[in-house]
C-alpha cells in the first residue's frame, strides 16, 4: 500500500481499519528523520484529547505539541525531561503536564496554554541536603529509570530514581514521591530499573527477571510476588474492577509465553489473553503494549514487529507486523492493521529502535498512535488509527 501524503486517511486492505498519517517530519522538520509517540506506557494525548504530545529528533530534538484532534502542528513545546518518554499529562486537567527537569532535577508543572511554569518539588535540594543527601551523593540525573511508567492515575504518587552511571553498571537509587503531602518514600538501591507507582496509587511494582514485586507504595514493604518477566515490554494500567494491572508480551517467561499476558498486581495471578496457552504461535520479536484508555479501563493496544520481513518479501503472517486491540476482562481481541514499520525487525541488519511499534491508546479508547518507516523508508513518521467509534 502506499505512503498516505499528510493527514490522508486510507483504508488498511486487510483489516477495512482507517489509518490518518498525521506528520510529514521531512517537511515540518526539515532535517529531522523521526516524529513518533515517545512511548507506549506514555500517554500522548492530553485528558480531554484536544492537544496531542510527540517527539522529534535532531536538529530538532524536542516535543511538538499537535491538536489532538485535526493534528496541525501548534507549537514546540519547553520542556526539558529527564528522558524522551518522561513527561506527564494530568488527568484531569487538560491545561497540565509535569515532568522533571533533566538540568535542574525540579519536578515541575506546566500549563501548556501559556507556557507558564510551576515548581512542584526540587530534587536537587533533598541530594544537597536533605533526605536524599547521603544516598544520592554522585547523582547525574533524577529520573523514572530506564523503563518508565505513568504516574499513579490521580498524578500524586511517581516512581523516580537518581541516576548514578560510574562503575560496572548503571545504578539507580529509587524512591517514590507523593504531590500531596510533598513526601519522599524510603530508598532502594537498584541496577536500571526503580519500582514504579500503580494506577491506583496505593501499590508500587518492582520488575524482575524471574518474577516481579509488588510494594505497597509507602513502606516498600514487599506485598507479593508475581510470576512475571518484567524485562519485557509492558504497560500498568486496570481493568474494570479496578485491580491494578501490568500487561505485556512474555517470551519464555515464570508463567509461559505470550503475545499478550496480563498480571493482577492487586490479586497476585497472571492469564493469558493471546498466547500459547490460548493456542496462538510464539510471540513475535518487538511487541509493545498501551493501556492508556483512562476511560475504557480493561482495553489495551499491542504494536507487534516480527522477524523476516523486507521490502522484497512484505507478506506478513498472523499477529507479525499487526496492531491489535483487547480487552483483559473478557479475554476478546481484534486484529486491526498492519504498521508496515520494518526497520526494527529482528533480522535487520542495521535495526532501526525510532521504528519499533510505540503504539498509544487514547484516552477515551477510540484511536491508537502508531509510527512506521512504511517499508523501512529513510524517515520514521507518526500515523493513527481511528476507530469506528471515533467522534471528533
Amino acid at each position: 500500500m502506499p505512503k498516505p501524503a499528510l493527514y490522508q486517511a486510507v483504508t488498511d486492505p486487510n483489516f477495512g481499519t482507517t489509518i490518518r498519517r498525521i506528520t510529514d517530519v521531512a517537511t515540518q522538520w526539515p532535517g529531522a528523520t523521526v516524529a513518533i509517540p515517545a512511548y507506549p506506557t506514555i500517554p500522548a494525548w492530553n485528558a480531554d484529547e484536544t492537544y496531542l504530545l510527540l517527539y522529534v529528533t535532531q536538529p530538532f530534538r524536542g516535543w511538538a505539541l499537535l491538536n489532538g484532534k485535526t493534528y496541525a502542528l501548534i507549537k514546540m513545546l519547553d520542556i526539558n525531561p529527564a528522558d524522551v518518554e518522561q513527561f506527564y499529562w494530568d488527568r484531569t486537567n487538560p491545561d497540565l503536564i509535569y515532568y522533571v527537569d533533566q538540568n535542574s532535577y525540579v519536578l515541575t508543572r506546566m500549563h501548556v496554554s501559556t507556557g507558564a511554569k510551576d515548581t512542584v518539588h526540587n530534587f536537587a535540594t533533598d541530594i544537597a541536603s536533605g533526605v536524599l543527601k547521603s544516598v544520592c551523593t554522585g547523582a547525574d540525573l533524577v529520573s523514572g529509570g530506564q523503563d518508565p511508567f505513568f504516574m499513579s492515575y490521580d498524578n500524586d504518587l511517581i516512581g523516580l530514581g537518581c541516576r548514578k552511571t560510574g562503575g560496572a553498571n548503571t545504578t539507580f537509587e529509587g524512591f517514590s514521591y507523593r504531590l500531596s503531602t510533598n513526601t519522599i518514600g524510603p530508598t532502594q538501591h537498584l541496577i536500571a530499573l526503580v519500582p514504579q507507582a500503580a494506577p491506583s496509587g496505593t501499590l508500587r511494582y518492582l520488575a524482575g527477571t524471574t518474577s516481579s514485586k509488588v510494594l505497597d507504595a509507602t513502606t516498600n514493604t514487599v506485598i507479593r510476588t508475581v510470576a512475571w518477566s518484567g524485562e519485557e515490554h509492558s504497560d500498568m494500567m486496570k481493568n474494570a474492577a479496578g485491580d491494578d494491572l501490568v500487561a505485556g508480551v512474555q517470551y519464555d517467561g515464570p508463567s509461559g509465553s505470550g503475545t499478550l499476558m496480563v498480571a493482577n498486581l492487586t490479586k497476585g495471578t497472571v492469564s493469558t489473553i493471546i498466547g500459547e496457552a490460548k493456542g496462538d504461535p510464539y510471540p513475535p520479536t518487538g511487541t509493545l503494549v498501551s493501556g492508556k484508555a483512562f476511560q475504557k479501563p480493561g482495553w489495551v493496544a499491542v504494536g507487534a514487529t516480527g522477524n523476516g520481513l523486507n521490502v522484497s518479501n512484505p507478506a506478513a503472517t498472523y499477529l507479525t507486523q499487526e496492531i491489535l486491540l483487547a480487552n483483559v476482562d473478557t479475554g476478546s481481541f481484534c486484529r486491526l492493521a498492519h504498521h508496515r514499520s520494518f526497520g526494527y525487525d529482528a533480522n535487520s541488519s542495521n535495526q532501526n529502535y525510532w521504528a519499533q511499534p510505540n503504539v498509544i491508546l487514547s484516552p477515551r479508547g477510540t484511536r491508537i498512535l502508531f509510527p512506521s518507516d512504511w517499508y523501512k523508508g529513510s524517515t520514521v513518521d507518526t500515523y493513527v488509527i481511528e476507530l469506528p467509534t471515533y467522534v471528533p
